[in-house]
C-alpha cells in the first residue's frame, strides 16, 4: 500500500486547510488516519476503491468537486 500524502489529497480536493480536506474526504466518504501532525492520509487502495464505490452507489450521477 502506497500512502497519499496530505499534499496530494490538498490538490485532489483543491483545499489547502486540513479541516476542509478532512470536510472533502468525509463528504466523499473516502478512509482516512489523521496522523501524528493533525493531517489526513489515506492509501491509493482505499482512495481509488472509495472512489469508485462512492460513483456506483448513486443513482445519478455527481461530478467531483475540485474546490
Amino acid at each position: 500500500m502506497s500512502i497519499v500524502s496530505f499534499e496530494d489529497l490538498q490538490e485532489l480536493s483543491g483545499y489547502k486547510q486540513v479541516n476542509k480536506v478532512i470536510e472533502w474526504l468525509r463528504e466523499h466518504r473516502i478512509r482516512f488516519i489523521i496522523a501524528g501532525d493533525g493531517k489526513p492520509r489515506t492509501v491509493h487502495d482505499f482512495l481509488r476503491e472509495d472512489l469508485s464505490d462512492s460513483e456506483t452507489n448513486r443513482n445519478t450521477a455527481t461530478p467531483i468537486r475540485f474546490g
